[in-house]
């Protein structure tokens, strides 16, 4: 199953951001949700896969040219990926994550494909 997340603010939910501990909250309660939403929504008629750990790939696409720690990006994913464990009942602690840098996209995306080959 694949589906699109859009793309981290990372400035604001990586492990380096800066920003007032309820502001921050904020932006990690919007994230989770929407992770679970757009989940649900991939998952409404399909199966979860019953592989463990389950495969879970991250295709990152970026919004412009500029050169991104992966680090941070990874970070910045977190609550995204907690809405989306919390969408198919499956421990993010149970996921085998592969993370990929591929090419811009304006706006930038993140393309999640759950199952498969690890």
């Amino acid at each position: 199953m694949q589906f699109a997340l859009p793309f981290p603010p990372v400035s604001k939910l990586s492990h380096n951001a800066r920003l007032h501990w309820a502001q921050r909250a904020k932006l990690v309660k919007a994230a989770r949700r929407e992770g679970w939403a757009l989940a649900a929504e991939a998952f409404a008629h399909a199966p979860i896969p019953d592989t463990r750990p389950l495969p879970v790939r991250f295709e990152i696409h970026a919004p412009d040219k500029r050169c991104r720690d992966l680090d941070n990006i990874i970070s910045a994913l977190k609550p995204y990926c907690d809405g989306i464990a919390d969408a198919i009942g499956v421990d993010d602690a149970h996921w085998s994550h592969t993370y990929t840098h591929a090419e811009p996209i304006k706006g930038g995306c993140v393309i999640v494909t759950i199952g498969g080959e690890p």
